[in-house]
């Protein structure tokens, strides 16, 4: 680089370069303003140091024997940094690049001992300050204290207080997440072989989680504890969770991740309807693949069981071999869902009342589902007894249907004994025969006073449906006062 400036009144460096295996790294600019008498006592006091347009480039390298070796630093003079500056600053490595708008630092370093009275940095996305004395050998004893935000597109601002101290033995950390919740951290931490290894406790009142459909989820009343290193670590949480105008519920975990595997030794949802427990395992990489062992509990006081196999690639959902039961009611079942979907189910529920949803009887059958971009079909077939909900019920109805986008298809749907409102039915036929562009669609409907047939062509045209009444049929006793 181009050197200016006198050792007295200050150096100025223009162009400065350098270059390593790991690093490249130039400046625009580099001003140094020091006082020389200190040096008497062996010590550099920089009274000003500023630094402008830096471009760090950070290669990759392979490890050597130095890298394994404890890190100590002791120097034979004593550095005292007044006011030094860094503005402009732009890091890359690999394809990711990070932009700092300004650092400011003050500290001393005296042998192996720093003192580091303030240490500012600012970017478009994050502002850190921190305060701090450490050795910088030995048992690296050490004191800290700052703050940061943390701001990142389309998300409210994240903000907290930082404290730190101890040495090598352990570290005593606490944390405090200032918005947009406020989450309290306290634990210790400590390093093996070069590698962080804690003990973290982390407490709320009410954390509030939005959606992409709007809704939100409350998470209150939490508690999250982790123990172990980055890639090793258990795991025990509980939380009260509310979603919508759904009840809340109590949720309880206890797990451990081992690098890209998190065995959940337990999953425990509890509410007014009951309590559900689950063990599995979820697989992240190469592919998210989740294994739920086993669902057993009550709901609404009857026993429940299950076990299930998802899978998650490539946009794609995979469940295999999924079994859930209530009670007397039993629903088995596997299919992939994404932008081509394909389902199929079996179904065997002998006692509705058994799942609390305002509905009773008995509804068995097997249904098949396949899905693409530009198809859709339907096939299966529905039988049910006793049937009730609401205002609506049947002795017994039954459904036969295989539809298709593609061809020709059929249904129908038959009801006895029904009732519809206020309206008695002996009995209810709806009939459908054909393709979308053209079909026949027959129904008939048979009271204690009167029945009805009806007879339609037609065909759907875009969106709009277009047809005639090929026949109608209204007979009774009383059809009514005129």
């Amino acid at each position: 680089g181009d050197v200016e400036g006198t050792v007295l009144r200050g150096l100025d460096l223009r162009t400065v370069q350098w270059n390593d295996d790991s690093v490249d790294a130039k400046l625009a600019r580099l001003s140094v303003r020091a006082e020389l008498r200190p040096l008497l006592d062996r010590e550099i006091r920089i009274v000003d140091l500023a630094v402008r347009d830096v471009d760090i480039e950070i290669h990759e390298r392979t490890s050597s024997s130095d890298d394994d070796q404890p890190f100590s630093l002791e120097l034979p003079v004593t550095l005292d940094i007044h006011n030094a500056s860094v503005e402009t600053l732009q890091i890359v490595r690999d394809d990711s690049e990070f932009l700092i708008d300004r650092i400011g630092i003050s500290g001393r370093l005296a042998h192996s001992t720093l003192e580091l009275r303030q240490l500012s940095v600012r970017s478009e996305i994050a502002d850190v300050d921190l305060q701090a004395e450490a050795r910088l050998k030995d048992d690296f004893q050490a004191r800290l204290s700052g703050s940061w935000q943390l701001r990142l597109a389309g998300q409210p601002p994240l903000s907290g207080n930082l404290s730190v101290h101890g040495d090598t033995s352990g570290y005593q950390l606490n944390h405090d997440l200032a918005s947009p919740y406020a989450v309290a951290t306290t634990g210790s931490l400590r390093f093996v072989n070069g590698q962080p290894v804690g003990e973290l406790e982390n407490t709320w009142q009410q954390l509030r989680l939005s959606r992409a459909d709007g809704d939100a989820a409350n998470v209150d009343d939490g508690r999250l504890f982790v123990s172990g290193s980055i890639e090793d670590f258990i795991f025990d949480a509980a939380a009260l969770v509310t979603v919508g105008d759904i009840a809340p519920v109590s949720v309880t975990t206890r797990g451990r991740r081992t690098r890209d595997i998190v065995a959940l030794e337990t999953l425990t949802l509890a509410g007014d309807m009951g309590q559900l427990q689950a063990s599995g395992s979820v697989t992240i990489a190469p592919e998210l693949e989740i294994t739920i062992d086993r669902i057993a509990g009550l709901l609404n006081g009857h026993a429940v069981d299950g076990s299930a196999l998802l899978a998650y690639r490539e946009d794609q959902l995979t469940l295999r071999d999924a079994t859930v039961s209530i009670g007397d009611n039993k629903v088995e079942g596997s299919g992939t869902f994404g932008e081509e979907m394909r389902a199929e189910a079996r179904i065997r529920l002998l006692d509705l009342t058994q799942l609390g949803i305002g509905a009773g009887g008995a509804l068995q059958g097997e249904v098949d589902m396949q899905s693409t971009p530009g198809s859709f079909e339907l096939a299966g077939n529905l039988r049910g007894e006793s049937i009730s909900w609401q205002s609506y019920g049947a002795a017994s109805m039954s459904a036969q249907f295989d539809l298709t986008t593609a061809g020709s298809g059929s249904a129908e749907i038959r009801v006895d004994d029904g009732r519809l409102g206020g309206i008695e039915v002996a009995s209810g036929t709806l009939a459908i025969d054909g393709d979308a562009a053209s079909h026949t669609v027959q129904l008939a409907i048979s009271a204690d006073e009167a029945s009805t047939q009806l007879r339609l062509e037609g065909g759907l045209l875009e969106e709009s449906w277009s047809g005639s009444i090929e026949s109608l049929t209204i007979a009774g006793e009383r059809p009514g006062e005129w």
